[in-house]
Formats: structure tokens, C-alpha cells, sequence
């Protein structure tokens, strides 16, 4: 596919207003980047505009590799959607890829810039656009009425007017308008905010964090113990993919059977046969590649279950493999399970498959069994997760509320929860929680596009969102009045700051 230059200035945006998002608008001179004939008009290329504008917003995401960065970015016009592009290095050579014969080589460019460190200019002028934006008061990624607003200012649109030049004449000097076809979509895209100058390990990776991918990257087995909604099994999927591994998972439940564990005989098209289940296909994928196995909420399985999971924690050297199996194998250590009525062996190399545990610790969760010894030696390693700090959890609040306000509003309630619950003599069952608080927001948003005004929309939401969660039930099936009294007159408060609570009020 070859990009046309004439469409990178026809393009129509809304997304900047302080510019007009159509027609010849021309680039003031001292704006002009290095390269171009000197005095020539400029105009603005307003599909360059558009890609700043997608990655200030948040809109573009990134999954970073070795030599390859794919992102997966907004669309323009009315229909919305997403499309692929992706940028490899390798011995001096860039590529282009995209998955669908359409590409924006603004935000290409700009991962050329602050990723691969290509364009110093480009580089410098973005992070200038960047902290311009930042210094009305906005936190990025942003939302487009927060972006809007900054537009009009004026060292805002002069850092959008000098980046949108030098895109152009970085993409024409570059000579990189051939675009191949052929992308795989990720697994997941955890490096979203690249652009905006995150590190590509992520903004909130802490130090026990970095080292847990560090160990799983030779085969670990680590226990992440934790209060619901802390990050547990988010953490588990920020490894798999640090990894680039294949993520398999099994959940603790009541009547969990082998055949939910293991695997087991079932009907099939062509007669009773065995059928994988998540441990057999975690030792299967380990044979072609790295494998991280979630087993989450590990005090939820029977002690039937749990005995098979410390016995398949054990790992075996060539020699007591050779005497199990009566096959050899290379040097190395191994996890090895026993198919049940097969008599069939599986080997996974310790080095391929990691073992991540998830536990709600704590008199006050529904489990199956205790931490015994037998189970808690098993782990190399013990994590014991806590709620994440505002600094790091109000970014991602503010990104899904409608205002920083009201971002404010649900964290500071969730925390007063963690202090309502029947643990400390009040009448909630349960605090709120992360993924509780972004329903909480989400459903604000809907009641205020219904005509509720931003507090009258908080708290109904409460009543929808939060009460079903943390309150408990009556005999009738009912949720319960004091306890909803409870958390309505809590969150009423919150927004009643008192003077001096630098948070609540802004």
C-alpha cells in the first residue's frame, strides 16, 4: 500500500478546535521544522493533527516487542473502530505493517520517534506538545473536553502547529509510504501510554513487581496474596505478557471435578476421548513455548485438588524423570502430571512453565481449605499485594469519569468502604473495589447522558453499582436498607469535602 500526501491534508478533524480542523491553514515561520525549502508556505496537515490529537487521548494502543512495536489505534469518522499498524527494527531496517490496507503514518512516526529514538526533532517536538498540554492543568491521556479546552491555548497550538510540519517532512524525508500487509493481533496491548513518555514496562510496575518477570523469565512459582480488587490477577497477566507467554487458567471452586482441573474422557464427534484440561494443555503449550498457568483463587479448591497441585509442583532432574517415565531427556529440571485412567506422562521443562497462585488470605473470604505447610513451601516466593496508592490509581479513574471531580469522588469512597465492613463493626459485607469503582463511573456517565447532572448521577449509580456489591442481602432477597443508608450518606459526604482536603476538593 502506498500513503497519498494529498490525504494527509484534506482530512477533516473536531478533535482541536483551537485550529480550524478543515482547509489551507498556514504554519507560522518560526515554526517550521529544520527541513523543507526555507520561506515556503506551510500548510497544516490536518491528518497529522488527528494522530497527535488519538495519542494525547489515549486512543492509541501499544504492545512492544524486541525489534516491533504493533499498535492497535482510533479510527477516524462517525462508525468509530481500530486499526493495526506496526513498526519493526532490524539491522538498521524499519518496516511498516498494518492489518487492514489503511494506515495513519503520523502515530507510526511518533513510535519511531520515542521508542526507537529515530527523529530527534520529532522526538523533541512532541514531548514539547506533550508538556504544553500538561501545563494547563491536564493529566494524559486525557479526555477530548479536557483536550479541546487546552487547544485554544496558545502554547498548545503553536507545539501542535511545529510537531504537525515536522511529521510531514520526517514522513517525506523518510520515504516510508510503503506499507506491508500481514499483522497478528497481540495478546493484549499493557503499554498503552508509551506516547505520552511511560516507560514500556508500565507506569506502576514496582520494584517486587519488576522482580517477579525477572524470575518467571527461567520458570517460577509465586504466591500473590491479596484483599480483592488489589491487582492480583491483573499482575499475573502483566507477567504472561512481559514474557510474551501463553497464559492458561484455572479458577478455585466449589464441585470443581478432574475434568475441570486435569482433564478427562468426554464425548466427542468421533467417540469417547481424552480431552485436555487446563493443567494437561498448560504442559502441552509449555513444550512449544513459555507458559505462565494462573491458578487463581487457590484456597476456593478442595483438599483433593490442592494435593494435586503440590504434587505437581514438585520438579524432577533428568535421572528421576528417565526412572518415572523409562524415557531419557535432556539435562534439566522438570514438572511432570499423570493423566488420570491414560497411565500418560506429561514434561514441561521448569524453564517454560510458570506457576502463579492467587489468594484472598484472611478469616473473612469463603475458602475451601487453609495455607498449610505442605501447600506454602511449594512457593518459591510469596507476594503480598495491598491497595494501589492514589498517585498510581487515580490516573486510571480519571481516564474513565467525566471529570476529575467525580474521579475523586468514587476513590475517596472506596476507601472509606475498606472501614464499613462487618470486620469493623459496621454493616457492609464487602469494601469496594477497582473494577466496582470503574462500573461505578462507567454508569455516571450513562445517567448523565440520560440528564442527571454530575452529582445527582454519582449518586444514583451508587445505588446500581457500589450497594449491590458491599451491601448485604436480607432474608428476602432485598438489599439492606441500613446498610444502604449507610454507604448513600458516605458518598453524599465525599462530595462535601471538608476545608483544608486538598484531594476531594479539586
Amino acid at each position: 500500500m502506498t500513503v497519498s500526501s494529498s490525504a494527509l491534508f484534506s482530512h477533516t478533524t473536531v478533535l482541536f478546535p483551537g485550529l480550524p480542523g478543515k482547509g489551507r491553514v498556514v504554519i507560522p515561520k518560526h515554526l517550521h521544522s529544520a527541513s523543507g525549502q526555507r520561506d515556503s508556505a506551510r500548510p497544516i496537515s490536518w491528518a497529522f493533527v488527528e494522530a497527535a490529537c488519538h495519542s494525547l487521548l489515549g486512543r492509541v494502543e501499544v504492545f512492544v516487542q524486541d525489534n516491533a512495536v504493533t499498535i492497535q489505534h482510533a479510527t477516524s469518522g462517525q462508525a468509530g473502530g481500530t486499526r493495526l499498524g506496526q513498526v519493526s527494527q532490524l539491522h538498521g531496517q524499519v518496516t511498516w505493517r498494518n492489518g487492514d490496507g489503511v494506515t495513519t503514518p503520523g502515530k507510526l512516526l511518533l513510535i519511531e520517534a520515542v521508542y526507537f529514538d529515530l527523529h530527534p526533532e520529532l522526538k523533541t517536538r512532541w514531548e514539547g506538545l506533550v508538556q504544553a498540554v500538561k501545563n494547563t492543568g491536564v493529566s494524559l491521556p486525557c479526555t477530548p473536553q479536557q483536550l479541546a479546552a487546552a487547544s485554544h491555548q496558545a502554547a498548545v497550538k503553536d507545539g501542535m502547529m511545529a510537531l504537525v510540519d515536522t511529521l510531514y517532512y520526517v514522513w517525506r524525508d523518510a520515504g516510508r509510504n510503503s506499507v506491508d500487509g500481514g499483522i497478528s493481533m497481540p495478546p493484549a496491548f499493557p503499554q498503552t501510554f508509551v506516547l505520552l513518555g511511560n516507560s514500556p514496562a508500565g507506569p506502576s510496575l514496582s520494584q517486587d513487581e519488576r522482580l517477579l518477570i525477572r524470575r518467571a523469565r527461567t520458570g517460577l512459582r509465586a504466591l500473590l496474596i491479596g484483599p480483592t480488587g488489589v491487582g492480583k490477577t491483573e499482575l499475573a497477566k502483566r507477567i504472561t505478557l512481559a514474557l510474551q507467554a501463553r497464559l492458561i487458567s484455572v479458577k478455585g471452586r466449589p464441585g470443581l471435578e478432574d475434568r475441570d482441573l486435569i482433564g478427562g474422557i468426554a464425548p466427542t464427534p468421533s467417540g469417547p476421548a481424552w480431552v485436555d484440561g487446563p493443567l494437561a494443555r498448560a504442559f502441552r503449550q509449555a513444550a512449544h513455548g513459555p507458559v505462565v498457568l494462573l491458578i487463581d483463587e487457590l484456597l476456593r479448591f478442595d483438599p483433593y485438588h490442592l494435593n494435586v497441585l503440590i504434587g505437581l509442583m514438585d520438579d524432577l532432574n533428568e535421572q528421576e524423570v528417565q526412572a518415572l517415565t523409562g524415557q531419557p531427556c535432556a539435562v534439566g529440571r522438570y514438572y511432570a502430571l499423570e493423566l488420570p485412567g491414560t497411565g500418560e506422562i506429561l514434561l514441561a521443562a521448569r524453564n517454560q512453565l510458570t506457576m502463579l497462585a492467587t489468594t484472598n488470605a484472611g478469616s473473612g473470604y469463603v475458602q475451601a481449605s487453609g495455607l498449610d505447610p505442605a501447600l506454602l513451601r511449594r512457593f518459591e516466593r510469596a507476594s503480598f499485594l495491598s491497595y494501589p496508592s492514589e498517585a498510581d490509581i487515580m490516573p486510571v479513574y480519571e481516564r474513565s469519569a467525566c471529570s476529575p471531580l467525580s474521579a475523586g469522588w468514587a476513590y475517596a469512597l472506596e476507601v472509606a468502604t475498606r472501614a464499613m465492613t462487618t470486620a469493623h463493626g459496621q454493616s457492609l459485607t464487602q469494601p469496594g473495589n477497582i473494577g466496582v469503582t470503574l462500573n461505578l463511573l462507567t454508569e455516571q456517565q450513562a445517567l448523565m447522558e440520560e440528564g442527571l447532572n454530575e452529582s445527582e448521577a454519582f449518586l444514583a449509580a451508587v445505588q446500581t453499582t457500589l450497594a449491590p456489591f458491599c451491601c448485604p442481602l436480607t432474608s428476602e432477597g432485598v438489599l439492606d436498607s441500613a446498610a444502604v443508608k449507610s454507604l448513600t450518606v458516605t458518598a453524599e459526604r465525599v462530595q462535601r469535602p471538608a476545608p483544608g482536603n486538598a484531594r476531594m476538593a479539586s
